[in-house]
């Protein structure tokens, strides 16, 4: 029985010594290492093995039976961590990997990150695809955040995002209903909060730097509710498909209209003609006095 489990340990070490790239210096400076790893796609479940390669700065476990990731608390210099698509239910209260840069877990089986809010220096975390219900508030923590995903999970509220300097949020496929928490992420660039239920955009204003705003299949009625983007001068792209205001009578051009900087509404590109079209004959109505160009087919 011995033999076997040492034959065992031995024949894993081995494929991880195949399975090994990327030199670089060790920590000291005096020598060079293996620093990657790569072990995606392997029907592995147990990684106890890894934790003797205590100089690995980036693994990729993805596509595997992973249940447990304790074993990687030695791996002190870990920088980036990939354990998508595996069967994690909860994750462990990893200290020691306080260095991590980027993490992925989405594909598996969390209800809970609260452990992950106390990786302080990382700036990447995917969570698609889980069954998590909260954003805790010790979000805040992670000050250096910059890319969140928790698509395709059960989230009903948006929180724990407030001052954060995070650039790309995406959202889509959860149950919120209405836009908040969201103040102070001034640097944000990117928000995906399609396959929702929200039906206001409230809470959107105020984000200077927002240049994609995608909302599909959410319950946005009113034209009336595009005040509140109106001052989103780096939007350039904006998506209401299956939304209800877009069955609305001119949607199109009351959108191009008042937002003329966008370039691309509901997956299709805005034309100079649209916006010249739109610009002038808003003014026509308005003040009954600017003769239509008659290049110009409105």
């Amino acid at each position: 029985m011995n033999l076997r489990k040492s034959f065992t340990a031995m024949l894993q070490e081995d494929t991880i010594c195949e399975n090994l790239s990327e030199i670089g210096p060790s920590q000291s400076g005096l020598g060079l290492i293996y620093t990657r790893l790569e072990l995606s796609n392997m029907s592995l479940s147990d990684i106890e093995a890894v934790s003797n390669f205590k100089q690995l700065q980036h693994i990729d476990i993805s596509h595997n039976l992973i249940e447990d990731v304790t074993p990687l608390a030695n791996i002190h210099n870990l920088l980036s961590l990939d354990v998508s698509h595996n069967k994690i239910k909860e994750w462990p209260d990893l200290n020691t990997v306080g260095n991590i840069k980027s993490l992925d877990l989405s594909h598996n089986q969390l209800t809970t990150i609260e452990h992950v809010t106390h990786l302080r220096q990382i700036r990447s975390l995917r969570l698609d695809h889980n069954q998590i219900q909260v954003l805790p508030s010790s979000l805040q923590n992670l000050k250096q955040l910059l890319t969140l995903t928790a698509a395709k999970n059960y989230i009903n509220k948006i929180n724990g995002l407030q001052n954060l300097s995070i650039k790309h949020l995406d959202l889509h496929g959860n149950q919120i209903k209405r836009v908040e928490s969201l103040e102070g992420t001034r640097y944000l660039q990117h928000l995906d909060l399609s396959e929702n239920s929200i039906q206001s955009l409230r809470g959107l204003q105020g984000h200077s730097c927002l240049e994609e705003l995608l909302l599909s299949n959410n319950s946005v009625l009113d034209i009336t509710e595009i005040k509140y983007i109106m001052d989103l001068r780096a939007l350039r792209e904006l998506n209401l498909k299956d939304n209800p205001i877009q069955t609305l009578a001119g949607y199109r051009a009351s959108v191009v209209f008042k937002l003329n900087q966008i370039s691309l509404l509901d997956e299709e590109v805005v034309t100079p003609k649209e916006k010249v079209c739109n610009t002038v004959t808003s003014r026509y109505i308005k003040h009954k006095c600017i003769e239509i160009p008659a290049y110009i087919d409105v």
